[in-house]
């Protein structure tokens, strides 16, 4: 359903509520009414969201790539771009966030208020 929104933003901002919802709020994310009424609260309106499974691929892939990166814990992601799987020596932090530093920061049009 979060694939299925436009705007990057309102897609980090109901992330960011769905993961309240179900974290805080004790919310069954997996219900598509509560996720309909997080999305509303958020403002969207329900054609600008769907359950569609024409994004079904698109999240299948979405998973496939977090396994292939997600090899080993602690899994450290450094600037959205760089990451550093599994436990490592001091070194290898020091250049993940080098690398990480030459990257240029996507930021959202507008932070949210938590």
């Amino acid at each position: 359903m979060v694939k299925s929104i436009d705007s990057f933003d309102r897609r980090q901002q109901l992330i960011e509520v769905i993961f309240r919802a179900c974290t805080a709020g004790e919310k069954d994310i997996f219900d598509r009414r509560v996720l309909s009424e997080l999305a509303i609260g958020q403002g969207l309106t329900p054609h600008e969201f769907s359950f569609d499974a024409r994004h079904l691929a698109s999240v299948a892939r979405d998973e496939r790539d977090a396994k292939n990166l997600a090899s080993g814990l602690p899994l450290s992601l450094f600037n959205e771009e760089v990451i550093l799987p599994g436990a490592q020596e001091v070194p290898a932090y020091e250049r993940a966030m080098l690398e990480s530093a030459r990257i240029p920061c996507q930021l959202p049009d507008r932070v949210s208020e938590a």
